[in-house]
Parts: C-alpha cells; sequence; structure tokens
C-alpha cells in the first residue's frame, strides 16, 4: 500500500521508519524502500488484510497519482465488511484501478463498491491489443456521428457477438463502466490503426439492440472526467441506455 497512518496522519514510507500501522486493520506496517518496486507500506506479520488488495506496478501508480493524494486509497466499509479502493472522489465516484481481473472479481467489488468505474491494464496481453486493432481495420468497431455538442462524446459501435471475439469475458461481464488503457501492450506490427492502443476505451456495461458502446478518451480527459462525475448506481448507470436507444438509433 502507497500509504500507512501515524498519530492520526498518513504518511507514505520511508527507510526505517517505525510505529505506522495500516489503515484498513490497524495491524503494524514496514517500509519497503528498494530500488525495484516503487515505495510502499507491508504488514509487519506478511499477511494482507485485504484479500482484494493488488500490488501496484508502474502503470497502476501513473493513474492512482494522476488524482489528488486525498482521494488515493481510502478505506471502504459496507456493513462487517472493509476493502481499500484506488480513488474514491469528492462526488462518491469509487475508481478502481487494476491489472488483473476475473468474473468473480468483478461480480464481487460491483456489489460491495456500489459507485464503481473500472480502469483496466488492458495491454498487459499482445492478442488483446491486437485482436481491438484488427477489429478496426476489419470495420467490426465502427464510429458513429456524435449526437452530442460535447467533443469529448466519440461513440463507436460493435456487434455484442463481435465484441465477444476481441473483448475479455471479465471486461464484457462488468455491469459497471469498463475504461481499457492498451497503453502497456508491446505492438511488434506497424500500419493503419494501430493508433487505437494510445487512447483509453471505455466499455460501457450495456447492450442495445445488439450493439455495445465503446467511447474513446485520452488519460487526461478520463481523469479529469471522473473527478467531475457524480457518483452513480448500476441502476442509474443503465438509465443511460435509453440515450442510445433514443438518440443514436432515433427511436
Amino acid at each position: 500500500m502507497k500509504f500507512a497512518e501515524y498519530h492520526g496522519k498518513r504518511i507514505t514510507a520511508s527507510p526505517g521508519f517505525i510505529g505506522a500501522t495500516c489503515p484498513c486493520c490497524k495491524t503494524e506496517v514496514i517500509p519497503r524502500c528498494g530500488k525495484k518496486m516503487a515505495h510502499h507500506w507491508a504488514h509487519k506479520n506478511k499477511s494482507q488484510c485485504d484479500n482484494w488488495w493488488e500490488p501496484h506496478s508502474d502503470w497502476s501508480l501513473s493513474w492512482q497519482e494522476g488524482f489528488e493524494v486525498d482521494l488515493q486509497e481510502p478505506v471502504i466499509t459496507l456493513g462487517q465488511e472493509t476493502h481499500f479502493a484506488s480513488i474514491k472522489t469528492k462526488n462518491n465516484t469509487i475508481v478502481q484501478i487494476r491489472q488483473r481481473l476475473t468474473p468473480k472479481i468483478v461480480e464481487e467489488q460491483e456489489k460491495f463498491f456500489q459507485t464503481l468505474v473500472w480502469i483496466v491494464n488492458a495491454g498487459r496481453h499482445k492478442h488483446d491489443s491486437s485482436r481491438l486493432i484488427q477489429a478496426f481495420r476489419k470495420r467490426t468497431i465502427v464510429k458513429l456521428l456524435a449526437a452530442s455538442k460535447d467533443e469529448t462524446f466519440r461513440p463507436y459501435i460493435v456487434k455484442a457477438t463481435d465484441a465477444e471475439k476481441i473483448f475479455r469475458k471479465e471486461w464484457l461481464v462488468a455491469r459497471f463502466p469498463m475504461f481499457l488503457d492498451y497503453s502497456t501492450s508491446e505492438i511488434t506490427t506497424s500500419g493503419k490503426y494501430t493508433y487505437v492502443v494510445d487512447y483509453i476505451w471505455c466499455l460501457l456495461p450495456f447492450e442495445v439492440k445488439g450493439y455495445r458502446f465503446l467511447l474513446r478518451y485520452e488519460k487526461d480527459e478520463v481523469i479529469a472526467k471522473l473527478m467531475r462525475r457524480e457518483g452513480k448506481t448500476k441502476e442509474q448507470i443503465w438509465m443511460s441506455k435509453a440515450f442510445f436507444e433514443k438518440i443514436l438509433f432515433n427511436t
């Protein structure tokens, strides 16, 4: 974890520091300040109190540090259950920044974090990036004319049956928006549409008349959008499905 507590204040890891505690379980933590990994805190008893916790990487820290320090790594409690989140904005949007996902992780965390947005390292596997590029080359994913004055609203469409061949199951089953970051991919080919991995693609969680929707963003746009965004429940997010049905399909 990036932060520990010491006399009521959040602190970052520094070599030799003694007496800090975990913000979640309140047990003692010790600083890890090596050269290979980002400085962080680890539990002295070598256990991890939150089984949802995922170790930081350069990629995850680059996202997390785009938000204000006070918003990073909050502890969220629901009933008798407590977990860290990556980010909680002032408007109650919970952001989970994840290297790895499974359908089970998606289901569990969406049930707990009730106003969630995902940011996922989609470039970890070369084949995922290649499938995205091929989908644009073959026009399996196509751009729609924006039905909005907002210049950042860039909708793309893909048949739901094709989406199953392009995107991982754990991304498709999410019931909250899934921001896919392909920037870590190691693409060895060149040519048309390789640039698509330079963008962040928001996979919307609903299907409209057999289609899935993607929105294209720059990284700084995503952070700015999430900072402004009001936290929305699953039911509130799915209300926007009517917008796509009415505006994009003129129904």
